[in-house]
């Protein structure tokens, strides 16, 4: 699941952000448009104190005040055509998004409090090796990227993601020490403290709790951790809505021997039956958004059972009671069948981690097919199975006797 940044921001296949660095000199277009705006924020600065002192002639406050417009027109005009480009490609808000951003970043580096934890550090008066790293590292956290970007799928679901970069060291005891203030004292291998307070922060601003990834590795070394949300149905979406209802009004129109819907009929009143469609896409939504926090884990198993899996987002289907997701593997790596055999062992490995019954794998040639079984309302143990709110989790779908019925007769 290794993602190469600065390609996909060269071919533009996404566009991640605004903000996202340039791979051959590390600027973004962020610090760009910042320094056009200090620049002529600096030569206005300038000007204003010759024209106090007299110190200055009208054809060179003409001059300055040119090269300030300069400055001022490519910063917006090049801020301007990156949202233009970042629409092209399906993102949304993105003025909203990269106001976030900002902010995000402040309250990351204000709850870390970098200066507080190296201050004996930075006042000493001769510093060794390992204060330089020290404060090499602490540069490197104060200089993070931070992404959001909202972009809508295939499937016509909206998603806001949230990116952090840290860049990394060429010293390796400066990378030990990065490491250390990303991950905190005392942390489990792979988790980091900085993870925890982007997550409390994004809830200050949004109100809505999300899941970081653990702390993955880009192929330039660089690190980065990530978050998804999912905001739901395209609310502009009405294909399968339109779709639903012409199928219904075709069918209503022809005669049945059992009224489908309530009616009264002949002077009987038929109940009918109820239409549970509108309750299974709420439950497939929180059913997406379950499996979207746990599909790292998932990929963790697979790894450690010597299996490397790509997830594939768009192969998602919901059944009844289960998730049909599917992974590709390289064309050069095949399940053995002493692995093959194996599968069933690693499917109640995720069951387990899940808290979950009856999920299977299985292998097709390059590619692994996991039935994952969903949250029905009961732990393992036959408990209610309740989420933080104290709600029933119950992610299954409600069959449609309706449904059922108009495919047997019509």
């Amino acid at each position: 699941m290794e993602r190469d940044f600065s390609k996909v921001y060269y071919k533009k296949k996404y566009n991640e952000s605004a903000n996202f660095p340039k791979a051959e000199n590390g600027q973004s277009w962020r610090g760009f448009r910042l320094f056009s705006f200090v620049s002529a924020l600096l030569l206005f600065g300038v000007e204003q104190a010759l024209i106090y002192f007299k110190l200055i002639s009208t054809d060179i406050i003409l001059v300055i005040r040119i090269v300030i417009a300069i400055f001022l027109t490519i910063g917006i005009v090049g801020y301007f055509n990156n949202i233009r480009v970042r629409w092209k490609f399906f993102e949304r808000e993105v003025a909203r998004n990269d106001k976030m951003a900002i902010k995000l970043k402040k309250r990351i580096l204000k709850r870390m409090s970098i200066d507080k934890q190296t201050e004996a550090t930075q006042n000493k008066d001769k510093k060794d090796e390992r204060d330089k790293a020290i404060l090499e590292a602490v540069s490197r956290i104060r200089n993070i990227v931070v992404l959001v970007n909202t972009r809508q799928a295939l499937n016509h679901k909206v998603y806001r993601t949230y990116t952090i970069l840290f860049h990394k060291p060429m010293e390796l005891m400066a990378q030990q020490e990065l490491e250390r203030l990303i991950k905190g004292q005392g942390s489990r291998e792979g988790d980091s403290v900085i993870a925890s307070i982007a997550k409390q922060s994004i809830y200050d601003l949004t109100e809505r709790t999300v899941a970081f990834s653990r702390i993955k590795n880009l192929k330039n070394g660089d690190y980065y951790i990530e978050a998804k949300e999912d905001l739901g149905t395209d609310p502009w979406y009405y294909d399968r809505e339109l779709s639903r209802l012409r199928d219904f009004k075709e069918e209503s129109e022809m005669e049945h021997s059992v009224p489908y819907q309530p009616c009264i009929f002949r002077g009987y009143e038929f109940k009918g039956y109820t239409n549970h469609t509108q309750e299974n896409e709420i439950k497939k939504e929180k059913a997406q958004k379950w499996l979207d926090e746990n599909i790292d884990d998932i990929i963790s198993v697979l790894a450690e059972n010597e299996i490397e899996a790509q997830y594939v987002p768009d192969s998602v289907a919901f059944r009844q009671s289960t998730a049909e997701v599917e992974f590709t593997m390289p064309t050069n790596l095949k399940v053995s069948n002493s692995k093959e055999k194996n599968l069933m062992g690693i499917a109640e490995v995720i069951d387990e981690m899940l808290d979950t019954k009856g999920s299977s794998l299985k292998s097709r040639l390059d590619t692994l097919h996991l039935s994952l079984a969903l949250p029905n309302g009961k732990t393992r143990d036959g408990n209610d199975r309740r989420n933080d709110k104290g709600e029933i989790e119950d992610f299954t779908q409600i069959l449609n006797l309706e449904d059922v019925l108009r495919g047997l007769y019509g």
